[in-house]
């Protein structure tokens, strides 16, 4: 998933209050109490019950790295001295940290202890963990990017997977057997990239029919959404779509509609469905896992944002909008807004 970018927001989160909801309400309403939580996606996860006491959220900001806990209007630095963090993602029960220089951190929730340090080397766009291993999206698109396999017990990077030449990838997601990557042919922009995980090497390239924008393995499938841009010969169709993959087949079995508009969709999978963004219009849609039938579509603020991020935790799908200054919660029981955090959706990462 994409994750949440930029923090000049710990006091507009940390101020807000917590509270329950399922009022359904307009969530671009200031009604709301706040909540948070986070999961890894292509989780599997049962709605569960919302307890917003329990909320803890993780910033990266410029040095440190800090806790936020909305319920008791709390701030705790964790760790500090560190050169210029940006990126933080909440996985595996720890809270991991990208800095300058390709430099990536796994730290203690609780202590802010160092429990892995990883040099990748350069600019790291996004992480992913399974099939054994960290898998670490290396550089900008557009410049030079390749994904690290890295040891989650030692650090050493183990392989560097790279792309065609003049190829990119630009996202990251393992599990269902393999690895895949948004990218990796220098022809077309339609393609996901299957990688062995046990040789770190791209094994196939998969044509989804449009320009995937992002990738996410569970439920024993391989999701992608992203929009119709033109590949080199021309072709291609305006609108998002999601389609779901076969890993056993290699192809694309089914999708679904998102919007007739383009954008840069984010994607999560939890509550037995998939979840996507419809920047356009300023909506949080719900899909079955056979990806054929739209099921709900919730309003997350105004549309038009290029950027909208999606979370899962605390018994909540969490859809933020940055233009709206808004995280907003939604009960998958009720497919209805729940509860939101002032703030805005951006450099945070929720523990679940």
């Amino acid at each position: 998933m994409r994750r949440w970018a930029t923090a000049a927001l710990l006091l507009a989160l940390a101020l807000g209050a917590c509270g329950g909801g399922g009022d359904g309400g307009d969530p671009g309403d200031d009604e709301s109490g706040a909540g948070g939580g986070d999961g890894s996606t292509g989780s599997t996860t049962a709605a569960g019950e919302f307890d917003p006491d329990a909320v803890a959220i993780y910033v990266a900001e410029g040095s440190v790295v800090s806790r936020i806990e909305p319920a008791g209007d709390s701030i705790t630095e964790l760790i500090g001295g560190l050169s210029e963090c940006y990126e933080t993602w909440f996985l595996e029960g720890s809270v991991w940290v990208s800095c300058t220089a390709g430099r990536l951190l796994r730290l203690d929730p609780e202590s802010g202890e160092i429990q892995l340090d990883v040099e990748t080397g350069n600019y790291i766009e996004e992480i992913a963990i399974g099939e054994g291993a960290l898998w670490v999206l290396n550089g900008q698109q557009g410049i030079a990017t390749d994904i690290k396999k890295v040891d989650l017990d030692s650090g050493e990077v183990l392989a560097t997977v790279a792309p065609e030449a003049g190829a990119f990838f630009w996202d990251v997601s393992a599990g269902e057997g393999a690895v895949w990557a948004v990218g990796g042919s220098v022809e077309t922009i339609s393609t996901v990239a299957r990688i062995d995980p046990v040789t770190a090497t791209v094994s196939m390239l998969i044509d989804t029919g449009m320009g995937p924008e992002r990738v996410e393995a569970g439920f024993g499938w391989v999701y992608a959404v992203g929009g119709g841009f033109l590949n080199a010969d021309g072709t291609g169709n305006q609108g998002l779509r999601l389609v779901r993959i076969d890993p056993s087949g290699n192809e694309v079995v089914s999708e679904v509609s998102v919007s007739e508009q383009d954008g840069f969709p984010d994607l999560a999978l939890a509550y037995e469905s998939v979840w996507v963004t419809d920047t356009a219009a300023g909506e949080l849609v719900r899909v079955d896992q056979a990806a054929e039938t739209e099921e709900a579509r919730v309003s997350i603020g105004s549309g038009g944002a290029d950027i909208y991020e999606i979370d899962v935790a605390k018994g909540l799908v969490w859809g933020g909008n940055p233009f709206d200054n808004q995280i907003f919660g939604i009960d998958p029981t009720t497919n209805e807004f729940d509860t939101g955090i002032d703030g805005g959706a951006s450099g945070i990462a929720f523990a679940p």
